[in-house]
Order: C-alpha cells, then sequence, then structure tokens
C-alpha cells in the first residue's frame, strides 16, 4: 500500500515542505537591468553604423575636405542661411550643409561651412571657436572625417574627447590652444604683485606717509 512511500513526503519544517516563494525584481534590480539593456542596444547600434561610415565614399559630402569647417552645438532652429551669414566673416563661403537626421529630417546641431579658400577657413578655425550664433555658443573644428586616417565622430566612440573646451558660459576661442591674456602673454608668465618694482615703490611710499601721520599724531 502508501505505507512504503510515507517516508518520502516531506515533513513540517523540511525545505521541501513549504511552497517555492516566488522572487520578484526590486527596483534597482530593475533599474541595473534597463541600463544594462540599454547599453547593449547602444552599442550594437554603434557598430552598425561604423560599419556604414565612410564619409570618402559618401555621395552627400562633397567639396575639398581642407576648405572645410566643422561647426557644432548649433541650435536646432538654426538655419543654414544663418551660418553662412556669420562665417562669411571670415572669408567667401561655397556652401553650408546643415546636416539632418535622416528619420525625423531634424536637424542635429552641427554643420559643415565650406570655405573658397583654405586660408580663410584656418582663420575661420583660430578665431570662430565659441563665438555666438543665436545665442548658442558653437565649437569648430577641421573636418577631420576625410583627412584624419581611421578617424571616428563622437556618435560611434570617437571625437576629440576633453582636449576641447567650450560651452554654454566659456567662450575658447583658440581651440586645443594655450590661452593667453589680453597682452598676448600667458597667465602663468604675468608677474606677481611682490615682483613688480613700481608696487613696492609705491608700497613704500604709503608707508612713509602713515608713518609721518603717526609721528603728528603724537607730537599733537
Amino acid at each position: 500500500g502508501m505505507s512504503q512511500f510515507v517516508s518520502r513526503f516531506a515533513e513540517p519544517g523540511d525545505p521541501e515542505y513549504a511552497p517555492p516563494v516566488p522572487t520578484c525584481e526590486t527596483r534597482a534590480e530593475k533599474k541595473d537591468r534597463i541600463r544594462q539593456l540599454k547599453l547593449e542596444e547602444g552599442a550594437a547600434k554603434v557598430a552598425e553604423e561604423l560599419q556604414k561610415y565612410d564619409p570618402q565614399n559618401d555621395p552627400n559630402v562633397t567639396g575639398d575636405p581642407y576648405k572645410t569647417l566643422f561647426v557644432a552645438r548649433l541650435g536646432y532652429e538654426t538655419s543654414e542661411q544663418k551660418v553662412k551669414r556669420d562665417f562669411e566673416a571670415y572669408g567667401p563661403i561655397k556652401r553650408v550643409r546643415l546636416i539632418t537626421d535622416k528619420v525625423t529630417n531634424k536637424p542635429r546641431g552641427y554643420a559643415f561651412v565650406e570655405y573658397a579658400h583654405t586660408r580663410d577657413m584656418k582663420s575661420a578655425y583660430k578665431q570662430a571657436d565659441g563665438r555666438k550664433v543665436d545665442n548658442k555658443r558653437v565649437l569648430v573644428d577641421v573636418e577631420r572625417g576625410r583627412t584624419v586616417p581611421n578617424w571616428r565622430p563622437r556618435r560611434l566612440g570617437g571625437g576629440l574627447g576633453s582636449s576641447r573646451i567650450g560651452g554654454e558660459d566659456a567662450a575658447q576661442k583658440h581651440s586645443a590652444r594655450e590661452q593667453q591674456n589680453a597682452a598676448g602673454r600667458p597667465r602663468s608668465e604675468e608677474p606677481r604683485r611682490d615682483d613688480r618694482p613700481a608696487d613696492r615703490d609705491r608700497e613704500k611710499s604709503r608707508d612713509r606717509v602713515r608713518e609721518r601721520d603717526r609721528d603728528e599724531k603724537t607730537r599733537e
């Protein structure tokens, strides 16, 4: 009968006696899982786009790369005409190409400006970094996609990283160059106040005046 199987049943206190408790994902675990999933999806998307990235054979990329300026951090409302008007200050422009999203056709916040002369592009590269366009401080650079071997843009894991400063509050006029003061001398080379002879002479003169005033008050 059944007696021979009784010993096989679990008794109260045995781990097998209690029904399994379903485990619930905590809020932190869910957050980590979603974050990891997004990272994996992003890495897969970057790898896919990297295989397609070929600026040398892109039919939309035309013109002389050594006369082309890269302009980033533009406002999404900024037009090609506005970019052309502002950057014509450095020389005649052949073409402005404002980059848009292939799906939504909305601006992506950067453009390529091709100048008629290389010297004008270099002038804009040196002077335009940090200037305001439609109340946005822009970042400028040379076109690297067709001039630097194995170059990858920032969206594909490349870019210049922290070597570019720029920003909403600080205008860096010369990218990746040592900033200088208005006199053209690096701030680190400015003489300290104590090292200036004229300042020392003025301080000694003030001390003599103070001593004379104290002597006059003592006599009174």
